[in-house]
């Protein structure tokens, strides 16, 4: 405490006392500073005011070349920003161990003076004798850390030939603004020897740059982490230099039905920039003329664009829009993406699309559905269909056995089915149903759609290195649609 002593003596004394005589001193310099603040709300910080502290006429060191003095009487947030980060100071000095969040806490709640702005919205100063005397008892951790609500990152970073990208590093950096703002707000993780990665964030929105030699950096604006949620990210990286920047760089794809696998002819292709965006402005040519293509007869494109990573929008009359992340390069080679379009259906009744990669060979979709624990039927390849209660309850649409899918089913979900029963829906590796100590199946880049009506599908992204041969991606109840993401191994007949 003793530099805190020595602060406010030499404040007092060479201000004559203003700190604690002169109240419409501190109401006049505070008036100004909130201005200012208020002014600036183009900044990227906001407009809102966390803490307020005098900022006219503080008597401050300057070089004796402009005073022989070496002091000067100054104005402005330059002023009042020494108040504030002072008296934090002193509060990590009295106790080393505080979280940034209990700081400001402390900053904002700690005044003995308050002051109104021209919008009559009244702010406190804070009193560094009252901030220092709760950092004191600040010691323990109830009274100290503030957990953060926290959800989970994951995904995995591919080379533009799709091998997953192992010691890859990845920063993340918090931009929301919150009560979590100040505490914890980069983070920085690898993918593993899988090329996957994994990390628990406090909630808020982040900006990610991955980046790793020889690859060029990429980076990802605006993802959310919610609160006990999963977010699951693919990142595509192109290799820095492998690629001539004067060819002519294209995105290439395959569109096909998810209800017959055939090509999908005469579909509209256009690209947004970056993955995994489904809003704002498309790409554009050289004219500023929105860039379009049509798929061919064979459900193939090529859409010219700078070299990078895109999101392609795929539509056609009577098919729900789909969204799939391309990369864009010379080589079609090494860049088509094979793209799955459902078309459209009633509101009540989901669509669940099943792709994978190239191994393991057969990975089929199984759907069972119980009423108070008795399974009452179960549609794979060997049951293509189900009834009950007198009507079609689900069939299995299209079943694919050699790599890559689509694997498609549709569900009509009637109001008393869904009131008294659960579906439960799975993945099982028919490659390798015999081997259940295999991690194959977890390691398939498994993607499960889920549409409703028509609306964007909800998205299940395989989790890695999970032993079995089964994968519980989810259950539909009542309530809608429940992830689950358990594995366990079980033959194909017995599949809860």
């Amino acid at each position: 405490m003793q530099i805190y002593r020595v602060i406010v003596h030499a404040l007092n004394k060479i201000t004559g006392n203003q700190f604690e005589n002169n109240q419409d001193k501190i109401f006049d310099a505070a008036e100004i500073l909130l201005r200012l603040l208020k002014k600036n709300e183009g900044n990227e910080l906001d407009n809102r005011v966390d803490v307020c502290a005098p900022g006219v006429d503080i008597l401050s060191t300057v070089p004796t070349n402009i005073d022989p003095s070496g002091y000067q009487l100054r104005s402005g947030t330059s002023m009042a920003c020494p108040y504030i980060s002072g008296i934090a100071a002193l509060m990590y000095q009295v106790n080393p161990a505080m979280k940034a969040t209990t700081v400001r806490h402390y900053l904002r709640t700690s005044g003995s003076i308050t002051v109104k702005d021209v919008h009559k919205n009244t702010y406190s100063m804070p009193d560094a004798s009252v901030c220092c005397t709760k950092a004191k008892i600040a010691g323990k951790e109830e009274n100290n850390d503030r957990f953060l609500p926290s959800g989970i990152l994951t995904g995995n970073v591919y080379s533009v030939n799709h091998s997953l990208l192992p010691k890859v590093d990845i920063a993340v950096m918090r931009k929301s603004t919150g009560e979590s703002n100040l505490d914890d707000y980069c983070f920085r993780f690898s993918t593993d020897e899988q090329g996957s990665f994994m990390s628990s964030l406090p909630q808020g929105t982040y900006d990610l740059i991955v980046y790793g030699n020889p690859y060029l950096p990429y980076c990802i604006k605006d993802v959310e982490i919610k609160p006990d949620k999963t977010k699951y990210i693919e990142i595509g990286l192109i290799y820095d230099g492998q690629y001539d920047l004067s060819q002519e760089t294209k995105a290439y794809g395959t569109v096909i039905d998810a209800l017959s696998g055939k090509a999908v002819e005469n579909a509209t292709v256009r690209l947004r920039t970056g993955w995994d965006h489904t809003s704002g402005l498309y790409v554009v040519d050289k004219t500023g003329t929105e860039h379009s293509v049509k798929t061919d007869s064979s459900g193939k494109f090529a859409i010219s664009a700078s070299r990078g990573q895109y999101t392609a929008e795929i539509t056609k009359d009577g098919y729900v829009t789909g969204y799939f992340n391309v990369i864009a390069l010379g080589n079609e080679a090494v860049s088509e993406t094979t793209m799955v379009l459902t078309p459209e259906l009633p509101e009540d009744e989901y669509r669940i699309v099943l792709t994978w990669g190239e191994a393991p060979r057969d990975l089929d979709s199984h759907l069972t559905y119980y009423v108070d624990n008795a399974k009452k039927f179960q549609v794979y390849y060997a049951y293509r269909s189900a009834t009950y209660a007198g009507g079609t309850a689900a069939v299995l649409d299209l079943d694919d056995t050699s790599s890559y899918g689509p694997e498609t089913m549709t569900l009509t979900l009637k109001a008393d089915t869904l009131e008294k029963g659960v579906f439960k829906y799975s993945v099982h590796n028919y490659s390798g149903k015999d081997d259940t100590a295999s991690k194959d199946l977890s390691l398939s880049g498994a993607v499960v759609r889920v549409y409703t009506g028509n609306k964007m599908p909800e998205t299940f992204y395989i989790p890695k290195n999970n032993t079995g041969t089964v994968w519980h991606v989810f259950d539909i109840d009542k309530n809608g649609i429940i992830p689950v993401n358990e594995f366990y191994s079980s033959h194909p007949k017995a599949i809860r």
